[in-house]
């Protein structure tokens, strides 16, 4: 019978290897490309001016805190399950906002310009990995 070690590295073996930390580390690893998109499309846009509550303003920011939390509890977490939790919800916290954030600003923004469109596209390419990070965690 082969001998297979302690338990204790078995399971940080597992942990280490689970689809969960991966999702999770892919996504934190492309937020900020993500977020610069935005930033350069808000910026160009003047965001600041446009009518939205501060109550609005606040929620979102809270909730994206939120997911970067999430999602770096999940890629460096040191337990299975926690670090399983934390990513599915890191992942469709992250699709949410995307969504959220790509209609609110192509509803609110009087013309179309090449940032917003840069932006879109590469929230639509992080809620496409969001997605199937999703489904690997949950069926993994």
């Amino acid at each position: 019978m082969a001998e297979f070690g302690e338990p204790q590295v078995v399971v940080a073996a597992f942990t280490s290897t689970s689809p969960a930390r991966r999702a999770a580390r892919k996504l934190l690893a492309i937020g900020p490309v993500v977020g610069a998109c935005w930033g350069a499309a808000l910026v160009i846009n003047r965001a600041w001016a446009w009518p939205v509550p501060v109550g609005v303003r606040v929620l979102l920011g809270a909730a994206l805190i939120t997911v970067i939390g999430l999602l770096a509890a999940a890629a460096f977490g040191r337990h299975y399950r926690s670090a399983t939790r934390a990513a599915a919800a890191g992942c469709a916290g992250i699709a949410v906002l995307d969504a959220t954030v790509a209609i609110a600003v192509s509803l609110a923004v009087p013309a179309v310009i090449w940032p917003v469109i840069v932006a879109s596209a590469a929230s639509a390419v992080r809620i496409s990995f969001a997605t199937r990070g999703l489904r690997s965690v949950l069926t993994g």
